[in-house]
């Protein structure tokens, strides 16, 4: 997790560790969660740009916003 601004921001491969969000058959799935960043469905941001290897982050609210409009919580 990295604290940014005080937000907290997730790679995609914590966020399938920690199944914050899970695929179809209840699982934290780290392919899953990179197809819905690249489909736009997961909004995120792109970090370490100027280094050897970007990467992706998501925000906890972004996280929240899409469980919530996935299953209604």
């Amino acid at each position: 997790m990295i604290e940014q601004n005080g937000k907290d921001w997730y790679k995609p491969s914590e966020i399938a560790e920690q199944a914050m969000i899970k695929n179809s058959v209840g699982k934290g799935d780290y392919r899953f969660i990179i197809r819905l960043i690249k489909n736009g469905r997961l909004k995120s941001e792109t970090w370490n740009t100027a280094g050897d290897k970007s990467y992706y982050i998501v925000s906890h609210d972004e996280i929240k916003r899409y469980n919530e409009a996935r299953f209604g919580q």
